[in-house]
């Protein structure tokens, strides 16, 4: 009794280490598997992650310092041909100087099934992984799993060694196809504090946390005499906090319209290293604001580069501030002058920023390097002017808690004239002065002066309007057709990109693609811009546009010729995350529409008016008239605030739906008898 006991207790262990163990979840490829065509958690997925884990240790090194060891295994089922760009995996490797994060113990293959026999092509760790140089701090490896077909499944796993403790690898749960069981463990010994930052809305099937007694031994090589070394080990024990998060059944996250950035909403864990502790010399890593404003600041070396201005100054630039007398005559001036002469061009493939005075000679650089030279001009005529670091819309929110490594990716200029401050982007020439593309609004901006002075920029303080009047007119002396002048003024950004491509590819082509991308257009005639010189005001298109019409008993119109909303943006039946527009919507569009000779109003669209919610938040109102042998419609358009929340999604879905719906009804024409 007693050998049988044991025997079911020594079972039991082992069947609970067997699932304590990340690798239990990959059991053998056989050719079965191969045959599963879909899986429950998403029947239409291209592809389903079957299993994946991260599991991240600290070690001691014989340098006497300490490395970070991150073991990454991952298994994905290839349904469809679609998903082919899985079986490409990359690696980013942080880099700084002679030292650089490593990647060792490859191991991937592909599983194929071929006359019922499971085939596996495996990946040469040598030959076939590939390096591409990212930028100054980022070097990238690539592979690519080798002959994959419908129904492949790819296994892959690698260990990434790093020295750089503040980097421990982030663990997404989440990406575009959905995954099964997504694990991820960190051992944290006690004398390296890492704050963690959690980010999703899906619970954790497992989070556990277990602190255990550890050991890490660090080897230190001392000199003797004579060049002699010897190796002196050090062995620290210590508390290791022991964590667990996994996250099974994990949807894709699919990215739908009026997303920010996909980055805010993905389920995912990430850490910074605030500081060590004892047996380490104790020390605060996690800087104040202030001090991460310094030390940017250092590691552009404006401040150095601020008293040379003098030896790039333009010998332009006494013509262009000729006469010019207050504070913000001067800053225009500067601004119009840098934001006209000098081009923004594709950012340093080496992360290595070029001197401000070989910016100014060539009269290019990237966003960063253009916008430095813009306020250390400002700063040069006497000006306060500081460089503003921010994130934008794409690159997801940044956190105003504490500073975080490669949260901010974009660099404006503040300048002070006239007792009012004034943001300036001078790599946007069409913006205009104290503009700023909409995709900065995303949260907060942070000055790089001694206060790393903080404000806000929100969408909400944006607003796009946009007007819209058309007269149309039936014709039979030239075969039955209709003509409509239109006059389309853009909103604020739509101006800006309109200019730009009028400048680039010419007004000829803005007709081109208005007969193209409108459905109701056949011919555009008589095309002109205004004011097109006057960057920062609303462009203003007055065109004809001219189309046949098919004759008969009956004749269908639709009257809204300018199509913002042909279907419901909104696709999804729920969403868990905002919607977040990138500024506020004010549309108002009005055609006047003469009844054809020989014909009458058979139908009339009917006017509608609809708010979200029963509020002003968004709201809608069209209306249709006849009289005097002329149909009216108009409508207006406003959304008033720019993020919704998930429980007002269905309110504002619905909104959309019934507005798009309107937008579609037809003005129908019965021949007179």
């Amino acid at each position: 009794m007693k050998i049988r006991l044991l025997t079911i207790f020594c079972m039991c262990a082992l069947a609970l280490a067997a699932q304590d163990d990340p690798d239990s979840r990959f059991p053998p490829v056989t050719p079965q598997m191969l045959t599963i065509k879909s899986y429950p958690i998403d029947t239409s997925a291209n592809a389903v992650v079957l299993a994946e884990y991260g599991v991240s240790r600290i070690v001691g090194t014989n340098n006497g310092e300490f490395s970070i060891e991150c073991k990454i295994r991952r298994r994905i089922h290839l349904l469809k041909n679609t998903a082919f760009d899985n079986a490409t995996v990359t690696v980013d490797l942080y880099t700084e100087g002679d030292n650089q994060e490593k990647i060792s113990k490859l191991n991937a293959a592909t599983f194929l099934q071929e006359g019922g026999k499971l085939k596996v092509i495996k990946v040469n760790s040598k030959s076939d992984v590939y390096s591409e140089k990212v930028s100054k701090n980022l070097l990238r490896k690539k592979f690519t799993l080798p002959g994959v077909k419908e129904g492949a499944i790819i296994d892959y796993e690698y260990t990434v060694t790093s020295d750089f403790l503040f980097n421990l690898q982030p663990w997404y749960f989440q990406g575009d196809i959905p995954c099964l069981w997504s694990e991820y463990r960190a051992a944290l010994p006690q004398f390296l504090n890492y704050i963690m930052l959690q980010q999703g809305t899906l619970p954790f099937t497992i989070e556990s946390k277990e602190e255990k007694m550890g050991e890490y031994d660090v080897s230190i090589m001392k000199d003797i005499y004579a060049g002699k070394t010897i190796s002196e080990q050090l062995d620290i024990t210590c508390i290791v906090a022991h964590n667990r998060w996994v996250i099974s059944n994990v949807p894709a996250f699919k990215a739908e319209a009026y997303t920010s950035s996909p980055e805010n909403y993905l389920s995912k864990i990430q850490f910074q290293l605030a500081g060590f502790q004892q047996p380490l010399v104790e020390k605060r890593l996690l800087s104040t604001w202030p001090e991460y404003s310094a030390y940017v600041l250092k590691g552009f070396d404006f401040v150095n580069e601020m008293e040379n201005t003098g030896e790039w100054w333009p010998e332009e630039m006494k013509q262009v501030l000729k006469g010019v007398r207050t504070e913000t005559d001067i800053a225009k001036a500067i601004y119009t002058y840098v934001s006209s002469h000098f081009v923004h061009n594709i950012e340093n493939g080496n992360g290595k920023r070029n001197a401000l005075k070989k910016v100014a000679a060539a009269k290019s650089g990237s966003i960063l390097e253009i916008n430095l030279l813009l306020t250390a001009m400002l700063r040069y005529a006497g000006l306060k002017a500081d460089p503003v670091m921010l994130s934008t819309r794409e690159h997801g929110y940044s956190n105003e808690a504490y500073p975080i490594v490669g949260q901010f990716n974009y660099l404006i200029c503040r300048v002070r004239a006239d007792e009012e401050d004034w943001l300036l982007d001078a790599t946007h020439p069409f913006l205009g002065f104290g503009k700023l593309p909409y995709n900065c609004y995303n949260g907060q901006a942070r000055v790089l002066d001694g206060d790393a002075t903080l404000f806000h920029l929100s969408p909400d303080q944006l607003n796009e309007a946009e007007q819209v009047t058309a007269a149309v007119n039936f014709n039979t002396a030239d075969g039955f057709h209709w003509t409509a002048g239109i006059s389309h003024q853009y909103g604020f950004f739509a101006s800006e990109e309109l200019r730009k491509k009028i400048r680039k590819d010419g007004l000829e082509a803005v007709r081109k693609e208005l007969a193209g991308d409108e459905s109701s257009y056949g011919v555009i005639r008589d095309l002109v811009a205004t004011p097109l010189d006057t960057v920062g005001a609303a462009l203003e298109l007055k065109y004809n546009a001219v189309n046949e019409v098919k004759t008969g008993d009956m004749i269908y119109f639709s009257p809204v010729l300018i199509p913002h909303y042909r279907q419901n943006p909104l696709k999804s039946a729920e969403r868990k995350y905002p919607v977040e527009m990138p500024y506020k919507i004010s549309q108002q569009y009005t055609v006047t529409i003469e009844v054809p000779e020989g014909y009458l109003i058979e139908e009339l669209p009917s006017s509608l008016s609809v708010k979200v919610n029963g509020k002003g938040d968004a709201e809608f109102k069209y209306t249709s008239t006849a009289e005097n042998g002329k149909v009216s419609i108009h409508y207006i358009l406003d959304i008033a605030k720019t993020v919704f929340k998930p429980d007002e999604y269905n309110a504002l879905r619905d909104f959309f739906s019934k507005m798009t719906a309107k937008l579609e009804e037809q003005v129908v024409f019965k021949k007179k008898e």
